[in-house]
């Protein structure tokens, strides 16, 4: 519960602070945590995606109709059959390849850099090498690279619009927030793949990866295809 913490407490609790990580101790964390990216998977193939329409017991029902039918020489009702399995293979394979699109555009949306103060200085790097507790640097026009527990903002406004589906830009501070309170409501959070429309900021690294609110809604969208 990142946006329940003040600022003081979430840097306490990454073993953190206003100078960022040391080299040394962001060097260990990434052996940890592991690279920045969302879990890419190679696509199924056309085939595959294909074959697991018809992988459904009312499916194996429905062809088990048909063949009765047409044994029986019912061609009308084996026709009708026919013509839903091949509707509703066609549906679920459309459906599929559009979910496959969508979830290889979400890995693609992550910044390829991230300014990052460590050490006390900043640092430009690769945004695959940043880890919990990284302090990060924000500023307009840049993609958010992980998800961060705002520590400082002036006058951030940030889209986002990809997890939320709302147009307007939210407006960003630094106060702690009740528990209970939705995630798009978090408004001192900023989460991986929104974009600073104005303003500058800093925050803490608290998710990276698969951990993200962007990673949880790749994996669910894996599941769901």
């Amino acid at each position: 519960q990142w946006h329940a913490l003040d600022v003081a407490h979430t840097a306490q609790v990454l073993t953190t602070g206003p100078r960022g990580l040391s080299r040394e101790e962001a060097r260990a964390r990434l052996e940890y945590y592991g690279p920045n990216r969302l879990r890419e998977i190679p696509p199924p193939s056309i085939f595959a995606i294909l074959l697991h329409q018809f992988a459904s017991p009312l499916i194996y029902l429905l062809l088990a109709a048909a063949i009765v039918s047409l044994a029986l020489g019912e061609m009308i009702d084996a026709g009708f059959i026919g013509f839903v399995l091949v509707l509703n293979a066609t549906i679920g394979f459309v459906q599929e390849r559009r979910a496959e699109v969508s979830i290889r555009a979400l890995v693609h949306l992550a910044a390829p850099r991230a300014r990052v103060l460590r050490d006390g200085r900043e640092w430009d790097i690769a945004s695959t090498e940043l880890v919990p507790g990284d302090l990060v640097l924000l500023e307009s026009g840049s993609r958010v690279p992980a998800d961060l527990r705002l520590a400082s903002a002036t006058a951030l406004l940030v889209d986002e619009s990809l997890l939320t589906g709302e147009a307007a830009a939210v407006a960003k501070h630094t106060d702690p927030l009740d528990t209970a309170i939705a995630t798009p409501d978090r408004v001192n959070m900023a989460y991986g793949g929104t974009i600073v429309r104005s303003g500058r900021a800093r925050g803490y690294v608290v998710a990276t990866g698969a951990g993200t609110e962007l990673g949880t809604i790749a994996e669910y969208m894996r599941e769901e295809a």
